[in-house]
């Protein structure tokens, strides 16, 4: 029961009322008309809510009653004369109706895969949202294989796997690549509503991920589906530009792929095969490999993601991923932020060219002896307002001396000749003395490791560690008396180099060409944008480790980008799961909270086959209690358990992170779902039914 103000104006009367189920459907009826509010308020200005106040109070009671009759229950349960199946008590988990909150409230998911139901999925035999979205939840706190999230089927509160096998989980695979496009338009209208995004930098970067087969789609002879045509048209251009040149009596469709040049043989591998070797950045050489490219806004939320070929060029991608994303959100006006490893004259003549403006690092190593002179010059510097940590991503040690940092502005040119190309752009070039001492301390662990490996062996084999760009290599010397090979040393200009470049970072920028002048950033703003470039290689840590986008399972070209969505999906909502904790002043962690998610459970104690007797008590898995206490002492150990005493769970403060109650100790059905804020008729309808026949059946065999 709970107060209520009903009406409006002069016309607003106070009601007690009680919500009960009626045929399965919740009806709210009238027990107690207290009047008129204007005239309780007239005599109490506190009236209404001294009677909210009360009955909460009452509401108290009520749920404190079901916790002793739960309690009550579980003891009878666990009495000798009573029957009990020979099995334990199921755990289930209820972090699915947590991340439901912001699927279906934030970001109006939902509606949108309701209506892809109704349109094209009607003989689907199982609800398309129900299924989906939980397939999304459990890679948020239980990722695994799609073999290994069926398997999870008899742990999920309220069944959502019920209607289907898993066969059903790979469709919805198919079902999210096929509708990508439609999905993340929601996703993002909705965040854009919600976040107020602008869009004055979008942060770009990719990234490859490996797969457990030994053998690529070339191996295996996969083709991709339609590269026909994208091998005609790659071919039609090579005609055009005169890279291929055709035999008189030869066509495009009888050219022979095998005698293409190398400068297109990457191209035509990337559209016929797309499990393929190429450059790995975690060094997985041995496996086949797709590349994915991935945009977030300056919270760090994905905005949309691209799937390439194993051995696609990053340079040509990126010019294709902007105009996609041109083209699908109409962003203009944009400044497209990159590690410097996108930074060709090429990539950056395309972006000017499609209206974007650019941020991208650049290597200092390898300027002109012009540009260098001008970094060393001390004049035209200016000392930075902002800290350092926000400027360049350095955290400086607190023992260390006071940090300082500086920036320069220089007029900078890149070439490339060999397409006659030439962006005139800006050098932002930074020094921070935190950053010099950090880089001075690894250095000198490098140059080492080189000494070191001088001393050890004399022939070092080729290699591409860090140490070996600081070895000297062997020279052929000429004497008076014989020719010999001068022994391995120490790189000493190299050395001296790399020392005096310490502290030293620097960015090529050029602004929105089509940015009125109030709207360009100004340098103090760049400055301080690459760093959070350093969040999209944070995503790509959390996508790889804690959702398992790799190694992939998945061998189909639908089903990889299906798998793909699904993760780029589940950080989304991990991270307006942090943002919700953030408006509570809880500095949550990713690894926090996808723990408090692991955490959220109950165990489903069956009393009776007649429904409603059913009684939850709420668990709590304590691995987390030893984490960084593995050598205390008892008295310290002590000292963490009073802690834990005053404190809330994790899962707790998620539930209240997404406007939920948290859980009490016991509940039955009712109050289990009023904190869920779900409907369920029933105790069977609240897990597996094979499992609540194993509870609540007897044995054929009796």
């Amino acid at each position: 029961m709970f107060i209520s103000v009903v009406g409006s104006g002069k016309n607003k009367y106070v009601y007690l009322l009680r919500s009960r189920r009626v045929n399965g459907k919740v009806c709210t009826e009238k027990v107690e008309n207290f009047g008129r509010y204007d005239e309780l308020v007239k005599k109490d200005p506190d009236a209404v809510d001294k009677l909210k106040k009360k009955y909460a109070e009452a509401h108290r009671q009520i749920s404190e009653a079901a916790t002793s009759k739960a309690l009550a229950a579980i003891e009878q349960e666990s009495s000798p004369s009573a029957e009990s199946s020979t099995l334990g008590q199921p755990e289930l988990q209820y972090s699915n109706f947590i991340l439901k909150q912001i699927w279906d409230n934030e970001l109006n998911l939902h509606k949108t895969l309701y209506y892809l139901q109704s349109n094209y999925y009607q003989k689907l035999g199982y609800d398309l949202n129900q299924v989906l979205s939980n397939l999304v939840f459990l890679r948020t706190y239980q990722p695994d294989s799609i073999c290994g999230l069926y398997r999870q089927k008899a742990c999920l509160l309220g069944a959502p796997f019920e209607d289907t096998t898993v066969h059903g989980l790979y469709d919805c695979l198919s079902i999210l690549h096929k509708h990508k496009e439609l999905i993340f338009k929601t996703v993002n209208r909705q965040l854009d509503q919600l976040l107020h995004r602008q869009y004055r930098m979008v942060f770009y970067d990719v990234t490859n991920v490996y797969f457990e087969t030994d053998l690529t789609d070339d191996e295996r002879n996969y083709l991709r589906e339609n590269c026909a045509e994208d091998v005609k048209d790659i071919l039609t251009r090579a005609v055009d530009n005169g890279t291929v040149i055709l035999a008189e009596g030869e066509s495009i469709e009888n050219y022979n792929l095998l005698k293409a040049p190398s400068s297109i043989q990457g191209e035509l591998k990337a559209a016929m095969y797309f499990r393929t070797r190429g450059p790995s950045k975690e060094h997985r050489y041995d496996l086949p490999l797709i590349s994915v490219a991935l945009v977030i806004d300056e919270n760090a939320i994905p905005v949309d993601f691209e799937v390439y070929s194993g051995c696609a060029s990053e340079f040509k991608t990126m010019q294709y991923s902007i105009q996609e994303l041109k083209e699908k959100y109409g962003i203009r006006n944009v400044t497209v932020v990159a590690d410097r490893g996108l930074n060709s004259t090429q990539n950056l003549h395309k972006l000017l060219e499609q209206g974007y403006g650019f941020i991208v690092a650049q290597k200092v190593t390898n300027l002109d002896k012009k540009v260098y002179e001008q970094m060393f010059d001390s004049a035209g510097y200016v000392t930075l307002s902002e800290h350092p940590a926000d400027a360049e991503g350095v955290i400086a040690d607190s023992a260390a001396t006071a940090d300082v940092a500086r920036r320069k502005v220089l007029d900078f040119t890149k070439y490339d000749h060999k397409n006659n190309l030439r962006v005139d752009c800006k050098l932002v070039i930074t020094h921070s003395t935190a950053r010099e001492r950090r880089d001075k301390l690894l250095l000198k662990k490098v140059v080492n490791k080189a000494r070191t490996a001088i001393q050890a062996n004399t022939e070092l084999p080729l290699s591409r560690a860090d140490f070996m760009s600081y070895i000297r290599k062997k020279r052929r010397v000429k004497s008076s008396e014989k020719t010999h090979d001068q022994p391995l040393e120490l790189n000493f200009e190299a050395i001296e180099k790399a020392y005096k470049l310490c502290g030293y970072s620097a960015l090529v920028y050029h602004n929105c060409p089509s940015a009125k002048t109030a709207d360009k950033l100004t340098d103090a703003e760049i400055a301080k944008s690459y760093h959070h470039l350093v969040q999209i290689e944070e995503c790509f840590r959390i996508m790889k480790n804690n959702l398992q986008l790799r190694p992939m399972y998945v061998w189909t070209e639908e089903h990889i980008r299906g798998h793909v969505c699904c993760c780029v999906l589940a950080l989304i909502l991990l991270r307006r799961l942090q943002m919700r904790s953030g408006d509570l002043n809880l500095k949550l962690s990713i690894d926090e909270i996808q723990n408090g998610l692991g955490q959220a459970k109950v165990s489903m104690q069956f009393n009776a086959t007649s429904d409603g007797e059913a009684v939850f008590h709420k668990t709590t898995d304590y691995s987390f209690l030893y984490k960084g206490m593995e050598k205390a002492s008892r008295e310290q150990l002590q000292d963490k358990i009073e802690q834990l005493r005053g404190s809330k769970s994790l899962s707790d403060l998620l539930m209240e992170a997404v406007n939920l109650t948290p859980l009490p100790q016991c509940s039955d059905r009712a109050i289990l779902t009023r904190h869920l804020k779900t409907k369920y008729g029933s105790d069977d309808k609240l897990v597996d039914s094979i499992l609540y026949d194993i509870h609540t059946k007897p044995s054929r065999k009796n």
